[in-house]
C-alpha cells in the first residue's frame, strides 16, 4: 500500500506541477498580450503626438543610419513613441529591434496566406469599421501536424502585416483579433505559441491592438483568465473579451450579427461562411495548397534559411518540461520498489 499512496502523492504533486506551470503560462501570455498597451496608458502626455520627439527620433536614426523600410512612415514612427512613452532612447531600440525583426521574419505572399485562408483570414469590419482578425487557433492544433504549426504562427503575423499594410481606416489605423478556442484541451491548450505571437505583434505593431476576443475556451481555461483579466487595469481589461460558446460580448461589438461569421454565432453570408469548414475540408484545402506551392518555395533560397527559432522553441521548451516530468515520476516509482524489497517492514500484500 505504500507504493500505492506515494505513486498517488507523485500523480497529485503532477498535477499541481502542471496547474502552476499552466497558469504562469496564462499570466504570461495575456500581460504580454496588452503590456505595451498598459505602459502608455501608465503616461497620459504619451497619448498625444509629439511633432519635436518625432524630429529628434528622426535624426537620431539617421546618425545611427538606421535604415527605415517605405512602410515606417511618421505615423508608424509615433506609434513606437507612444509605446516607448515619448522618450527618444528607448523609442530608438525599438526601432532598431524592428528592423532587424523584418530583415530575418518571411512573411508569406498572398498565394502562401491562401493556402491558410481556411484558418486565419481578415472577416469584414466591426461596428467601428475596424478590420477583424479571425485566428481558428483550435481548428489548426486538430488538424496540423506538430512541424506545420511553427508555419501556422508564420501566417498569422503575415496576415497581420497584410491587415495594417491594406486594411486599416485612417479614421481609427487600429484591428480587432477573435482567437477561436474551440476543440483545444485545457492541459494541451497552446499558451507557447500565443505568447509569442502576441509578443511579436506588440513589439512590431506597438498600439494597432484595439479589442482582443478570445473565444470557446474550456471550462478550466476560461475561468483561470478571467480570473488574472480581474488584475488588470481598467484600461486595459475593457480590450479582452474571453467568452465561452454564447458570443454576447462579440455580438454586442459588430452590433450587427450579419457581420458576426456563422462559426460564432452569426449569420454572415460571405463566400467563407456559406462552406461548411470541416477539419477534413481544411486539411485537403492545405493539402491542395502545399502541393502546388512546393516548387515555388523550393526556388525561394530565402523562404528555406529563414529562422523560426521564436516558434520552434517553444515546442523545445514543452519537450524538455514533459521529459522532465516523466524522468521524475520514473524515478519516484524506482526509489519506491526499491524500499519495499530492501524493508522488511514495509508489508506490500495486505493481511
Amino acid at each position: 500500500m505504500g507504493v500505492i499512496h506515494q505513486f498517488g502523492a507523485a500523480s497529485r504533486a503532477y498535477l499541481c506541477f502542471r496547474y502552476h506551470l499552466f497558469r504562469g503560462f496564462c499570466i504570461g501570455a495575456l500581460l504580454s498580450i496588452c503590456c505595451l498597451e498598459r505602459r502608455v496608458q501608465n503616461n497620459s502626455q504619451a497619448l498625444v503626438y509629439s511633432s519635436d520627439k518625432l524630429a529628434v527620433l528622426k535624426k537620431e536614426l539617421e546618425q545611427l543610419r538606421v535604415p527605415l523600410s517605405d512602410r515606417i512612415a511618421d505615423d508608424e514612427l509615433n506609434r513606437f513613441l507612444l509605446a516607448a512613452n515619448n522618450d527618444v532612447k528607448t523609442c530608438v531600440k525599438l526601432v532598431q529591434r524592428n528592423m532587424r525583426w523584418r530583415e530575418t521574419f518571411y512573411f508569406f505572399p498572398q498565394y502562401e496566406l491562401e493556402k491558410w485562408s481556411a484558418l486565419v483570414f481578415w472577416h469584414g469590419y466591426d461596428a467601428h469599421k475596424r478590420p477583424s482578425l479571425i485566428v481558428r487557433i483550435g481548428l489548426a492544433y486538430s488538424i496540423l501536424d506538430p512541424h506545420e504549426r511553427p508555419r501556422f504562427a508564420q501566417a498569422i503575423l503575415s496576415q497581420v502585416e497584410y491587415g495594417i499594410t491594406h486594411l486599416l481606416h485612417e479614421e481609427d489605423p487600429r484591428i480587432t483579433v477573435i482567437i477561436d478556442c474551440e476543440g483545444t484541451p485545457a492541459l494541451g491548450f497552446p499558451i507557447n505559441m500565443l505568447k509569442s505571437c502576441s509578443d511579436r505583434v506588440q513589439d512590431n505593431y506597438p498600439t494597432r491592438l484595439a479589442a482582443l476576443f478570445v473565444v470557446n475556451l474550456p471550462p478550466v481555461v476560461r475561468l483561470l483568465t478571467q480570473t488574472i483579466i480581474q488584475v488588470l487595469k481598467p484600461n486595459t481589461k475593457r480590450k479582452i473579451f474571453v467568452e465561452g460558446e454564447q458570443y454576447n460580448a462579440l455580438a454586442e461589438h459588430y452590433g450587427d450579427v450579419t457581420a458576426v461569421p456563422r462559426f460564432l454565432g452569426g449569420a454572415c453570408t460571405c463566400s467563407y461562411c456559406t462552406k461548411k469548414m470541416t477539419g477534413d475540408r481544411v486539411r485537403l484545402q492545405l493539402l491542395d495548397k502545399q502541393a502546388s506551392n512546393e516548387d515555388e518555395d523550393a526556388d525561394d533560397p530565402y523562404v528555406n534559411e529563414t529562422p523560426m527559432q521564436e516558434f520552434t522553441s517553444c515546442s523545445r521548451f514543452n519537450f524538455i518540461i514533459r521529459a522532465i516530468i516523466i524522468g521524475f515520476l520514473t524515478l519516484w516509482v524506482v526509489i519506491s520498489f526499491l524500499a519495499i524489497f530492501f524493508d522488511p517492514e514495509i508489508d506490500f500484500i495486505p493481511t
